[in-house]
């Protein structure tokens, strides 16, 4: 299946470079990231000025309410499209894929516990188009996407772009229950935009650039925020995404789960309940790649079975509206 997203601009391997920069630290300064790219300066904030601008490449900001549960939805014939736009126009909704598989649409949905009840019980039953569901808790996440790698930087420049980022590791659940109003308000904007410049953080905050930038330091090394690069993974190449729902003993459950977190492509992965133990979302350039993936990757041999969906369209991503559904 090809991309949905519509091309406003041309791209050719510097943009896909920088827009892998920004996909490991969103907040990166043209300058770094020239730096590391050993490209020039200004070739490089022209370059990326004009990705954002087009509004091909969006960097934003992420945080995770609480840990999430997947949604694996069947629709009436006809009404996907309406379901999954019902779907992905929840505040709640991280990510929405329109599928061809055993599902129309799978969806990862983030709320706080005291709004479980209503949402699984009287929400999502009442969604347009909804034939049947099933909801699948997250237990614990093994990849989310600001930990994937595309490929299209070397080991090295990736690893330097870490080094230097202000980024932590993992996104934490809660996100900003402990956090005063005006680092709220820095972490609103901060979702809005993620290069906000500290000049506007400090204004809107009613603080001062010095403490706007510790407070954004803070809470991205705490991983009450993640700044990262939304973008369709087609315009790096990688036109061909899968959901792999995989099924494995609970003897080999752990040893899966270690494959899976040290495989650098896979941009998502997460341990939940059900009848299967891990839920795998990866980006290949074409289906041959896909089939190359399914056989030959190294955590294969501790999965008993698995079941595929490629998707058809998204309706969400990155906790973030796609053109596929306008």
């Amino acid at each position: 299946m090809t991309s949905d997203f519509r091309l406003p601009v041309a791209v050719d391997d510097l943009d896909r470079r920088i827009i892998g920069a920004l996909q490991i630290d969103g907040r990166a300064s043209w300058l770094r990231v020239s730096r590391v790219l050993g490209e020039n300066e200004r070739t490089v904030a022209r370059r990326g000025s004009r990705l954002l601008e087009s509004g091909l490449v969006r960097v934003a900001g992420m945080q995770l309410k609480s840990t999430g549960t997947i949604l694996a939805l069947h629709c009436g014939p006809g009404q996907v499209r309406m379901c999954s736009r019902a779907v992905s126009g929840w505040a709640e909704t991280m990510w929405a894929h329109m599928v061809a598989g055993s599902q129309d649409i799978v969806a990862e949905v983030s709320y706080p516990k005291a709004r479980e009840q209503a949402f699984l019980l009287d929400e999502l039953p009442a969604v347009p188009g909804l034939s049947a569901s099933e909801a699948y808790p997250v237990l614990r996440y093994l990849r989310t996407a600001h930990q994937w790698r595309p490929g299209v930087l070397t080991a090295e420049e990736c690893a330097e772009l870490e080094a230097e980022s202000m980024q932590g590791q993992k996104l934490e659940t809660g996100g900003i229950e402990g956090l005063s109003r005006s680092d709220r308000t820095i972490h609103a904007a901060l979702m809005e935009n993620g290069r906000s410049t500290y000049e506007e953080l400090s204004r809107l905050a009613g603080v001062s650039e010095a403490t706007a930038s510790r407070r954004v330091e803070q809470m991205r090394q705490n991983g009450q925020l993640v700044v990262r690069a939304v973008v369709d993974p087609a315009v790096l190449g990688l036109g061909v995404k899968a959901l792999i729902w995989v099924r494995a003993t609970p003897a080999r459950l752990e040893a899966l789960s270690t494959a899976i977190e040290s495989n650098p492509r896979i941009r998502y992965a997460s341990r939940i309940t059900g009848p299967y133990q891990v839920l795998v979302a990866v980006d290949l350039a074409s289906r041959q790649d896909l089939d190359a993936f399914l056989s030959g990757a190294g955590w294969v041999e501790y999965a008993e079975s698995v079941d595929v969906a490629i998707v058809v369209a998204t309706g969400k991503r990155g906790g973030l509206l796609s053109d596929a559904l306008q």
